[in-house]
């Protein structure tokens, strides 16, 4: 059985009851925040392409072996 306007508007009043406006609307802000990070995180993987693959330069040099004061590789 399909939901109606009526059931949902019910549905709504009493979630709006037993929530209350502000933590409601604090919860769609925060979604909505979280959304426009996730487009910009996106968005700047594109410009950057897959983990930096395909551009010049992007490929990190071999870590060096660190260096102990005394001159002596470990």
């Amino acid at each position: 059985m399909p939901i109606g306007f009526a059931e949902f508007a019910i549905l709504a009043l009493v979630v709006l009851v037993l929530f209350g406006g502000g933590k409601i609307s604090g919860l769609m802000g925060d979604i909505g925040r979280g959304l426009t990070s996730f487009k910009r995180g996106l968005a700047e993987s594109k410009d950057e392409g897959f983990l930096g693959a395909g551009k010049p330069g992007a490929a990190s040099k071999p870590a060096e072996a660190p260096v102990r004061p005394d001159n002596r590789t470990a």
